[in-house]
């Protein structure tokens, strides 16, 4: 199940973003009927560069990772200091111990995506990796993943992975746009070609400065937050959010924000 993707973004050569997304859909069946189109797959940390998201088993995922990221969150993972390398070390120990306290449980394969930014001298990089586990191996495999010099995608996972590169290559044959990236994903996963991954997108980052942040997601219009539906913002929260065309747009009505760049669709890309 999923469909799971991380990209990065430069505007003039210099390092703008760097982009976790999902869909939000678990699925209890091979045909995707038993389901729930509302689940959470991508975790950013409040107090650190840092992003997480999962493909393939759901419970042992989604529980282990909240508790991570708010653990990070609390200062209790590792010191402010910690470099993404120090970090990801950390949080694979983790896992692997918890996971050793399950008794008797289902054991299916995953995937969990690691996206960091390193703030050494020299400017901020970008630095990821995918932890595995194989149920039958019962092994665990730690890649660490390229990370494109210029924009590009990063990662690819889930079963939806197919369908999202295929889309992408629609929207971006020539030079790939972060944008265009993100609407290609949308369009993936609206396409119904993987029938395991499906509800509303879920999108979480970081800039080149400050921690990880989870961005609001206007979706057949309506507004979600982590593939959660809400109505409106209560009166002084702040929340950046993004259309899927990638507009930068206010989460509480749903309009471009001020000055806010334009995007087209291309023409042949129909939604």
């Amino acid at each position: 199940m999923t469909t799971l993707i991380s990209w990065i973004s430069f505007d003039q050569r210099k390092f703008a973003a760097a982009y976790v997304a999902s869909d939000s859909r678990i699925t209890w069946d091979v045909a995707g009927k038993k389901r729930w189109d509302a689940g959470r797959k991508v975790f950013p940390s409040k107090g650190f560069p840092d992003v997480f998201a999962y493909a393939g088993d759901v419970l042992f995922p989604a529980l282990a990772l909240s508790q991570i990221v708010e653990a990070t969150d609390a200062g209790v993972m590792f010191p402010s200091d910690a470099t993404p390398w120090q970090r990801h070390t950390t949080i694979f120990n983790a896992l692997q111990d918890s996971f050793r306290r399950r008794h008797q449980a289902a054991d299916c394969d995953f995937s969990i995506l690691h996206l960091a930014r390193s703030d050494q001298e020299g400017g901020p990089s970008v630095h990821a990796w995918c932890i595995e586990y194989n149920v039958g191996s019962q092994k665990w495999l730690d890649r660490i993943l390229h990370v494109p010099s210029s924009t590009g995608v990063i990662a690819r996972l889930g079963t939806g992975a197919d369908a999202a590169r295929d889309y992408d290559w629609r929207w971006n044959r020539d030079e790939p746009l972060s944008r265009s990236i993100f609407s290609s994903f949308c369009d993936a996963i609206s396409s119904g070609e993987d029938a395991l991954s499906g509800g509303a997108p879920q999108l979480a980052g970081f800039y080149p400065r400050h921690a990880a942040r989870a961005f609001a997601v206007r979706f057949d219009n309506e507004m979600f937050l982590n593939g959660l539906p809400f109505k409106q913002l209560p009166h002084g929260a702040q929340l950046e959010a993004r259309d899927r065309l990638f507009h930068r747009i206010d989460a509480s009505t749903g309009n471009l924000v001020a000055g806010a760049q334009v995007h087209a669709r291309p023409k042949d890309c129909k939604p």
